[in-house]
């Protein structure tokens, strides 16, 4: 898949540890308990929007804690995969890029202690493609694309067939662009990138109209609509992110939705996608951040917030979003405290050290105040009605 990663060493992982560790005094004077018995595996489903990070975070926490015996996996399997694991107990935490919604808070609020939704990082959805030819008349150069709202809603809606539409020439004056169908990638799974792309085709009247009064969901509605006078909405599907990347890679015309890390690996062109300041902006972490940062302010007391949908700033990716670890709150289940110590002490070197991260694997680290309050959630968590870390 050939993402080159560039990885930080131990000096430079230490050094944000202890960075981590002050921001955090508030809470505690020491950090978790990493235990040096061997507690088995802790085990994962969900969401393959954070997969590669996570994965990484997994290795890199083993090699910062040479002592700690533990295994893990996970299950990459979509956010709704994510959300029905920890429905049905079926992992030791499930993940999600839709917090979960109130049906579902209710739904799991006797099983477990109940479920928190803990931000993990930030990423951003990004509209990559593959159109041979697209070239700058002037030089000659291949050029990227840019794209507004209107345009990727009327894609996705097949209101918009070819490449060469006047209204995506409109906003790429000077380039040339071929007489090619558009083939729409989405995915076939139940998905919260599907979720939070969703949320930002909302802003589109025509989708307010196909999703209905129920609002974004994590698959797409492709029965016929009356919106579109009897027609569905046209493309094809894929499962997962990686999925939606590949088929994009194998299709001439093709434009799909995915998580920028998957874009990267897959070595796709990603539109440049008009932002809420009018600024066709590139994807980059910092963007990412940009995003984060202005959203922040008004992140719910619960952390479940909405997909980062066109917020304020020059620099601000519109389509990001956090990305969550559905725990459960009484982690008695796991059988013995030294797993619930394992667990937590991973949770938190994954929202300290492990944010450093982030932006080399193409994610963004959480703001400074949202990753405060995603550490306070870990002293909440229980083994047999004690706090696992006081």
């Amino acid at each position: 898949m050939g993402m080159h990663i560039a990885r930080f060493g131990r000096a430079a992982g230490a050094a944000a540890l202890a960075v981590a560790v002050l921001s955090t005094s508030s809470f505690a004077t020491t950090t978790p308990t990493v235990p040096t018995t061997d507690v088995g595996t802790l085990a994962g489903i969900g969401a393959t929007f954070p997969a590669p990070l996570y994965n990484e975070w997994a290795s890199q926490f083993k090699a910062d804690n040479p002592s700690a015996i533990v295994s893990f996996t996970y299950a990459a399997n979509g956010s709704g995969a994510g959300v029905t694991a920890i429905k049905t107990s079926a992992a030791d935490y499930g993940a999600s890029d839709a917090a979960l919604s109130n049906a579902d808070m209710t739904a799991t609020a006797g099983i477990r202690g109940g479920v928190t939704n803990i931000p993990m990082t930030v990423g951003g959805v990004v509209l990559a493609y593959r159109l041979a030819n697209v070239k700058s008349i002037a030089t000659g150069r291949v050029v990227t694309l840019k794209l507004t709202a209107s345009v990727i809603s009327s894609i996705y809606a097949g209101t918009i067939t070819w490449w060469d539409n006047a209204a995506i020439k409109r906003i790429n004056a000077g380039v040339r662009i071929p007489h090619t169908r558009i083939i729409p990638v989405r995915r076939s799974d139940s998905s919260g990138t599907t979720f939070v792309f969703q949320s930002y085709l909302n802003q589109a009247a025509v989708w307010k109209c196909i999703q209905g009064v129920a609002g974004p969901q994590k698959t797409f509605n492709t029965a016929p609509q009356t919106c579109l006078g009897g027609k569905s909405i046209p493309g094809v599907g894929a499962p997962r992110n990686a999925g939606v990347a590949a088929k994009v890679a194998s299709l001439n015309g093709a434009i799909g939705y995915m998580e920028y890390a998957y874009g990267v690996t897959a070595g796709l062109k990603m539109a440049r996608v008009k932002n809420k300041a009018g600024i066709y902006m590139t994807p980059t972490t910092s963007s990412f951040s940009a995003a984060a940062a202005a959203a922040a302010p008004t992140v719910p007391a619960d952390l479940r917030a909405a997909p980062i949908i066109q917020k304020p700033g020059v620099t601000s990716w519109p389509i990001t979003a956090f990305s969550y670890l559905l725990s459960y709150k009484d982690l008695s289940f796991m059988g013995s405290t030294e797993k619930a110590q394992m667990y937590v002490a991973y949770l938190y070197w994954s929202l300290t050290t492990g944010q450093t991260f982030a932006r080399p694997m193409g994610y963004a680290p959480l703001p400074a105040s949202i990753k405060t309050k995603a550490l306070a959630v870990l002293h909440t968590l229980q083994y047999n009605g004690s706090a696992v870390w006081p």
